[in-house]
């Protein structure tokens, strides 16, 4: 079917394209995913106590607004970084929240 010559160029061809089509899409998986997680931990952490803790709300949905940012101009490394740091900073709001209630 191919001689030799041409079943070289097409190996070579496979083993260069195959992982690279696969790992492109692969960081826009990975970080559809955080921001999936990211959605979900906003829906869990958005309430009136935690919003308490305004700076730490305030900066929470500052990240949560630049990852969709960057994710929507197909930077997808960048918006799973800054959808990790909202996360964070809700669970931060959480905790200053609580601290706010026993005061």
């Amino acid at each position: 079917m191919f001689s030799k010559k041409k079943s070289k160029w097409f190996s070579s061809f496979v083993v260069l394209c195959v992982p690279l089509f696969f790992s492109s899409g692969g960081c826009a998986i990975k970080s559809g995913v955080t921001m999936v997680q990211m959605e979900k931990a906003y829906q869990q952490y958005n309430t009136v106590e935690n919003r308490k803790a305004q700076f730490e709300w305030a900066m929470a949905e500052s990240y949560m607004q630049k990852s969709k940012e960057e994710y929507a101009s197909s930077e997808f490394e960048d918006a799973e970084v800054l959808a990790k740091k909202s996360i964070e900073w809700m669970k931060k709001a959480e905790t200053s929240a609580k601290i706010i209630e026993e005061e």
